[in-house]
């Protein structure tokens, strides 16, 4: 009798052991420390300490690295990289909700312009009527000078909405950080130029 009574004494031993050690159904599981911002994610130094930083736009967002070594170790391995790169929900780029039929009017009202983030060899092949051609490449110009940055931001209109497309919907998403930081109400288009073609605005003769 006291040989069972020592077994069963361990068996729930063990058990109460087992269901301490056994994760909560509902328990969440420990988030992973973001991974710092102005940290290169391959080199893992921090952003401007050896060198100016050197950005590339990674399917429509911007990620700065050391040098153009962490670009090509990057770009050869991107799921290697990219599970270090977290971005903060509240600094999140997306595309506007605002419906193709809602810019046209509010161009159409006079509330809003159409800017083409495209490079000039692009416009040049052909644009869209409404459209203001302001490079990608300008506004990171304008990122890093101040002077530029001013003379870019009397060319645009501050109390209208500033509507952005590109080819295809991932040059805005870079864009329109710079330009929010300048204060304007800027709203990417998923649409690219070929689509909003086919929607009905007018291309430039």
């Amino acid at each position: 009798m006291k040989n069972y009574t020592y077994i069963f004494g361990i068996t729930l031993t063990v058990l109460f052991a087992l269901v301490l050690a056994a994760p909560a159904k509902d328990a969440k599981p420990k988030l992973k420390k973001p991974y710092l911002l102005n940290t290169c994610i391959v080199a893992g130094n921090k952003l401007g300490s050896t060198g100016k930083p050197v950005t590339l736009v990674h399917k429509g967002q911007d990620v700065n690295f050391c040098g153009k070594a962490c670009i090509k170790k990057f770009t050869a391995e991107p799921k290697k990289y990219l599970v270090k790169l977290v971005v903060q929900p509240g600094r999140r780029v997306t595309h506007t909700k605002d419906s193709l039929k809602v810019v046209k009017a509010r161009l159409a009202k006079g509330e809003a312009v159409l800017i083409d983030v495209r490079e000039p060899f692009e416009w040049n092949d052909g644009h869209l009527k409404a459209a203001t051609l302001v490079p990608l490449s300008d506004l990171r110009e304008a990122k890093d000078d101040a002077e530029f940055a001013k003379k870019l931001a009397k060319k645009l209109p501050a109390k209208k909405i500033i509507y952005l497309h590109c080819r295809s919907g991932g040059r805005v998403l870079a864009a329109t950080p710079i330009l929010r930081a300048m204060k304007f109400d800027v709203r990417p288009l998923k649409a690219g130029y070929s689509t909003l073609l086919k929607e009905g605005f007018e291309k430039a003769k």
